[in-house]
């Protein structure tokens, strides 16, 4: 009997207990691919737009984040080789185009080998070498996304020729962006914990 008085007075006092706001940080991977359908011979340049209804849908912000960071990890490629491909590596350049403020390399003539199964994606290899005016704008962009500041949809260029010259490519090319997004927000807790600091404004302030 003793024991259960014990639990009901525990249990109020927990209902009891205030609540407050603390301020917790999260880091976010955004995972975003556009494929590039080639069938072409020798020079290409194919553009996919991205809008930012398209890279918010890749990630889970919270509407009340405050976005404190964003990075660009890597960009990487993979392809799928098509019937009728001649070509055996491709030289690429990458390309973003912000319709707004304009353009900037991501990387510039990078090989891309174009081997394994007909029909089949080679696993993603990351690119090396990126420039990092392009990385920057990139990453730019999704901030700019993420914290409702940016409204401009940008176009990401693929162009390349054949290895040799002149030959027929028949491939998909997909194009991976991997970026992280670092924010904080503002959560409340029972009024007994001591994770997470003050949220700005406040000291703790106790929520009833």
């Amino acid at each position: 009997m003793a024991k259960r008085i014990l639990f009901v007075l525990l249990f109020a006092g927990l209902l009891l207990t205030s609540c407050e706001k603390r301020l917790f940080k999260f880091v976010l991977d955004i995972n975003q691919t556009q494929t590039y359908n080639i069938d072409h011979t020798g020079y290409f340049e194919v553009g996919r737009v991205v809008s930012r209804e398209d890279m918010l849908a890749a990630a889970d912000i919270p509407e009340n984040a405050r976005i404190t960071d964003v990075k660009v990890q890597s960009l990487a490629v993979s392809v799928k080789v098509k019937e009728g491909n001649q070509a055996s590596k491709i030289i690429a350049t990458a390309t973003i185009h912000d319709l707004n403020t304009g353009t900037e390399k991501i990387f510039e003539n990078y090989p891309v080998p174009l081997t394994g199964l007909l029909g089949v994606s080679n696993p993603f290899s990351p690119v090396s070498l990126l420039l990092d005016r392009g990385v920057q704008k990139l990453a730019s962009k999704i901030k700019g996304y993420a914290t409702k500041n940016d409204f401009f949809d940008y176009e990401l260029i693929l162009e390349g020729n054949s290895d040799p010259a002149g030959q027929r490519i028949v491939a998909d090319i997909n194009l991976k962006i991997v970026a992280t997004v670092k924010y904080e927000e503002c959560l409340e807790v029972i009024g007994l914990t001591s994770e997470g600091d003050a949220c700005p404004g406040t000291d703790g302030d106790v929520v009833p």
